[in-house]
């Protein structure tokens, strides 16, 4: 039998298929269902920087500053953070509207039942549904569009084939790429000029979009790829970590597990990025985070403490 995208997504997150209740699915490990060539080509490696200046603090798995807008790697569904600034750019415009209902098919071989634009970026962020793919193909110039808005941004050394990061197409899913300083550009935007929440609130009527453990749209109520320092999580899984606010995780085979952080520092009141490549399961990415942050606390307090007081803000690409 055959699985499709969004199955074969369920089973390597070992998450049930919903609409496939009758039986029990097998439980598989990331690795289990990638091949062995697929899992060694995968990018393991860590970044932390600041938040406002893109400052980098801390590189592993040999980058190097000079090498973050040459080293390509399977951006996951990172590239979600993409499409929801697409959206909401639209919704800034006019061209779109936050209570939209478009079609959207929530699990595998389900048929398509209307949404608002809000509840489908919830379920993109949070629970990692693939609906963003069929918001994009009812809208004919959605993926051209957001790739010139991409370059506008700087990220020049990106090219992104479809909303969620997982192309159902192998040959395709090879062309979809993000160089990991694109991936920086974009999280640091999205995190500063969109998920703040006096934006969300203007254009989607929500307080935030970002950080939340367990999420419920219209009968809709599942666990994102559980990143379990969220601060705000909720549930007897979490493992909250003071001062982690927002997150985005991801998977596919080529890329592994991928995540970031957003870490506020209370003592400093600075804010850092915490990107990671590459892991086999999500315990070990969660466990990996948590000490990089214990680990390189110091160093980001050592930064933030070594600006001037009046450190002016990177200028980054705001909402049309």
């Amino acid at each position: 039998m055959s699985l499709s995208r969004r199955d074969f997504t369920a089973a390597m997150l070992g998450l049930p298929l919903i609409g496939h209740a009758a039986s029990p699915q097998k439980k598989l490990a990331p690795s289990s269902s990638c091949t062995k060539a697929q899992v060694e080509q995968r990018l393991r490696a860590d970044v932390i920087c600041d938040l406002q200046t893109g400052h980098i603090i801390h590189l592993t798995g040999n980058l190097s500053e000079g090498a973050l807008d040459t080293t390509q790697v399977p951006p996951a569904s990172i590239t979600k953070i993409q499409s929801v600034m697409e959206i909401m750019d639209r919704i800034k415009a006019g061209r779109l509207k936050a209570d939209t209902l478009i079609p959207v098919s929530t699990y595998a071989n389900a048929p398509a039942r209307p949404y608002p634009v809000r509840d489908s970026i919830l379920m993109a962020l949070n629970p990692s549904l693939n609906v963003l793919d069929d918001i994009a193909k009812t809208i004919p110039d959605f993926m051209a569009s957001m790739n010139a808005r991409m370059k506008q941004m700087g990220m020049r050394n990106s090219r992104y084939l479809n909303a969620t990061g997982y192309p159902s197409s192998p040959e395709i899913r090879a062309s979809h790429r993000a160089s990991v300083g694109d991936l920086l550009r974009s999280i640091r935007t999205f995190e500063l000029d969109y998920a703040r929440p006096e934006v969300t609130r203007e254009l989607l009527g929500l307080d935030r979009i970002t950080g939340i453990w367990k999420i419920a749209v219209d009968g809709i109520h599942r666990t994102q790829n559980t990143i379990t320092l969220l601060e705000e999580a909720e549930g007897e899984k979490a493992l909250p970590y003071k001062g982690v606010h927002s997150s985005k995780s991801g998977l596919t085979c080529e890329a592994g597990f991928i995540s970031y952080v957003r870490y506020d520092d209370s003592d400093t009141g600075r804010s850092f990025i915490v990107l990671t490549f590459g892991h086999s399961t999500a315990e070990a990415r969660d466990r990996h985070t948590e000490t990089l942050l214990n680990k390189h606390r110091p160093d980001m307090q050592a930064f933030a403490r070594s600006l001037a007081p009046k450190a002016e803000t990177e200028l980054l690409i705001t909402p049309k």
